[in-house]
C-alpha cells in the first residue's frame, strides 16, 4: 500500500525534469496523475511508463500560461480520477543569456508567463478543484536559489521565482482555513 493511494495529484512540467521525476515518484506511491506539459511526446512516454507499471496516469498537453488550458488540465483530474489532492507546478522555463539591459521583452514576457502566471493559473484552478473535493490537499510550487539570490544574465528568471514565492506564501495564508497546505 502506497502513501498516496486514492489520492489525485496534477504535476506540470511533467514531460521531463524535476516534473517527470516527481509524476514517477507519485505514481510509484499510489497517485493518480494528470501530466500536465507541452511536449506532447515525452509527456505520453512518461503517462505510458507509470501505465505500463500498473499506475494510473493521463497525459494532457498544457500550455501553463494559459488558463484554457490549465483548467482543462484540472478538469482532467476531477473527470478521470474522481477529483483533485495534491498539485506540483513544475514547469518553467530557463533561457536568458544577456545581462537585464540587453534583454528583450519578448524573453521577459515569456519567462514570466510560464513560470509565474502559470503557477496563479494553477493554484487558483488547482485550489478550486480541492475545495470542491471537500478534503484538504496540498500545493508544491517549484522555486529555485534565484527565489532568494541572482545569477548573472538571469534577471527574468529570477524575478519570476521571486514572485513565485509570493504568490506561493500569500495562497498558504488564504488556504490555510480550506485545509489546503501550499509550499514551494
Amino acid at each position: 500500500m502506497g502513501r498516496f493511494d486514492g489520492r489525485v495529484a496534477l504535476v506540470t512540467g511533467a514531460a521531463s525534469g524535476m516534473g517527470r521525476a516527481v509524476a514517477l515518484a507519485l505514481a510509484a506511491d499510489g497517485a493518480a496523475v494528470v501530466l500536465a506539459d507541452v511536449a506532447v511526446d515525452t509527456g505520453e512516454q512518461t503517462a505510458a511508463e507509470i501505465t505500463d507499471e500498473g499506475g494510473r496516469a493521463v497525459f494532457r498537453r498544457t500550455d501553463v500560461s494559459d488558463a484554457g488550458d490549465v483548467r482543462a488540465a484540472v478538469d482532467t483530474a476531477v473527470r478521470e480520477f474522481g477529483g483533485l489532492d495534491h498539485g506540483v507546478n513544475a514547469a518553467a522555463i530557463e533561457v536568458e543569456t544577456q545581462p537585464l539591459a540587453d534583454c528583450d521583452e519578448e524573453t521577459y514576457d515569456r519567462v514570466l508567463a510560464v513560470n509565474l502566471r502559470s503557477v496563479f493559473l494553477c493554484m487558483k484552478y488547482e485550489i478550486q478543484a480541492m475545495r470542491a473535493r471537500g478534503r484538504g490537499g496540498t500545493v508544491v510550487n517549484i522555486a529555485s536559489t534565484n527565489s532568494f539570490r541572482p545569477q548573472p544574465h538571469q534577471a527574468s528568471y529570477t524575478a519570476s521565482k521571486h514572485g513565485v514565492l509570493g504568490l506561493t506564501r500569500a495562497g498558504a495564508v488564504d488556504h490555510a482555513a480550506d485545509g489546503i497546505r501550499i509550499n514551494a
